[in-house]
Parts: structure tokens; C-alpha cells; sequence
């Protein structure tokens, strides 16, 4: 009877070591299955189709800089002491991508180099148009404006310099 219960004692401990092996291999599941997603897109063109163009800028006795800033509709603003005059256009861009996709405009500031090594600083004003909602062909237009600053120091003549835009996919 002892070799049995003994023999009895060995199962039951081999038992109760083997069970927890059996419960790590048993397959767990979500309760919800994932799903995978994928959104294909065209690629985005960009067309400038004006440049921006502060018009001719007139100092009339300036004592102080002055920053003369032009809207996305291409309206110039100057002060008393810069009068502002000739054709003036903001710059204007088309894009081109998937039908209602959302874009975000990107326009760095740009140094815009005059006479000899004079410099303005250009920073941008495109506001309006970020993001940008394309349309049901796939379309959009938008206008960047922004500002100079014209110091009583600045040398005469034309200062120009190429404006960085990009646009990308929201």
C-alpha cells in the first residue's frame, strides 16, 4: 500500500507541473479583429502661374524702417514715409493631387538680393491658404503675400530672389 500511495503522490505531482505548460500553448484571439488600411493618393504637382511683385517703392523722407507688406490679393500697403506705386501681384500657384485630399502649404522665408550685396528679408503671408481643401477634380489655387522691411539706408534698385513653396499631403 505505501509503494501505491507513493506512486499516487509522484502522479498527481507530475500532474500538477504539466498543467500550466498545457495553458501557455493554448491560442489566444482578439476580440475584435484589426483591420489594415491603406489610402493611395496621386502624386501633387505645383504650378506658379504669377510671381510676386512689390511694385515700385518711393521714399518719401523716411527717418525710420518701414515694412510695406502686400496681401494675398496682391494689394501693396506702404506708410507715409514709403509710397508705394506701379503693378503690384501677389504670387499665385496651382495644385494638382487627389479629388478632396487636404494639403498643407509650406513657404519659407526668403532672402531677396538688390545691388551689390544688399539684402531684404521676405517673410511670407500665405494664411488662407493652409490647409487647402482640393476639389472634387482634384484642384486648388492660393496666393502667398508677405512683407519686406525698407530701411532709410537700403540701397536703390530691384532686389529679387526665388521664394520657396511646397506642398504636401495633410
Amino acid at each position: 500500500m505505501t509503494r501505491f500511495a507513493r506512486t499516487l503522490t509522484m502522479l498527481a505531482a507530475s500532474a500538477a507541473f504539466a498543467a500550466p505548460a498545457y495553458a501557455a500553448t493554448a491560442p489566444v484571439g482578439a476580440a475584435v479583429p484589426a483591420t489594415a488600411t491603406a489610402q493611395i493618393v496621386d502624386p501633387l504637382t505645383l504650378t506658379k502661374t504669377s510671381d510676386l511683385n512689390f511694385g515700385t517703392l518711393i521714399r518719401n523722407g523716411m527717418v525710420a524702417t518701414q515694412t510695406v507688406n502686400i496681401s494675398e490679393a496682391g494689394v501693396v500697403a506702404c506708410t507715409s514715409q514709403l509710397l508705394c506705386g506701379g503693378t503690384t501681384s501677389a504670387a499665385n500657384f496651382n495644385v494638382a493631387g487627389s479629388a478632396n485630399q487636404v494639403v498643407k502649404v509650406y513657404v519659407a522665408p526668403t532672402t531677396i538680393t538688390g545691388p551689390g550685396a544688399a539684402t531684404l528679408l521676405f517673410t511670407p503671408a500665405a494664411a488662407s491658404a493652409s490647409p487647402l481643401t482640393l476639389s472634387g477634380t482634384g484642384a486648388a489655387s492660393f496666393a502667398v503675400g508677405g512683407s519686406i522691411a525698407v530701411a532709410p539706408t537700403t540701397p536703390a534698385g530691384v532686389y529679387s530672389g526665388n521664394m520657396d513653396v511646397t506642398v504636401d499631403y495633410n
